[in-house]
């Protein structure tokens, strides 16, 4: 299984990547984290559920921490 993530915007107080499911082929929706506190809102849902949005969550903790937004990712497990 893989997860890809494309850098959707970058703003002084939030970040947000696009999620797509490469096995299904198809996009999973928005995640957004707050940079200060490390909040974490979907689009499409309330609370995490699936190890797509728990690998886009890690990556992109660890962007804010490096200060460093790549355009594009991707995380994959077997």
């Amino acid at each position: 299984m893989m997860v890809e993530m494309y850098l959707v915007s970058n703003n002084d107080d939030t970040v947000t990547y696009r999620m797509y499911n490469t096995d299904a082929k198809e996009n999973i929706g928005n995640m957004t984290v707050n940079k200060e506190n490390k909040k974490y809102s979907l689009d499409y849902a309330d609370e995490m559920t699936t190890h797509f949005e728990t690998a886009t969550y890690r990556f992109i903790v660890g962007a804010i921490e490096r200060g460093i937004y790549p355009e594009y990712a991707y995380d994959g497990w077997g």
